[in-house]
């Protein structure tokens, strides 16, 4: 159940990530932090027993949504919207994947200063 809540997250990511046409809900920056974060919910996911990663799930998309202040439905349709457009969708994923695992190809983001 939970991997097919994450799947369907990722998807949900990954179909917002191809839009550009219309305009977004919420800034761009907001929707990489949003992504960057919902990777790592995931990747913490593993560390919990299968019988509870349904409801830490809940709990960490939760937490998402509230930190960053976005409804579910703003992000969803953000997302949606990114499906439409393949080129902003690999630039939202570039600037992810450098939060996440920044490299000498792929510097950190410095936002904090």
């Amino acid at each position: 159940m939970i991997k097919s809540a994450v799947y369907l997250l990722l998807f949900i990511v990954t179909a917002m990530l191809w839009s550009c046409e219309s305009k977004f809900k919420n800034d761009e920056e907001k929707l990489v932090e949003m992504i960057t974060d919902f990777h790592i919910a995931k990747a913490a996911l593993d560390r919990y027993p299968p019988n509870e990663r349904d409801s830490v799930y809940k709990v960490f998309t939760d937490q998402i949504f509230k930190i960053h202040g976005v409804t579910k439905s703003s992000f969803e349709y953000d997302i949606l919207q990114l499906e439409k457009d393949p080129k902003n969708y690999q630039l939202i994923l570039d600037k992810v994947t450098s939060k996440i695992a920044p490299n000498e190809e792929n510097p950190p983001n410095e936002t904090a200063q």
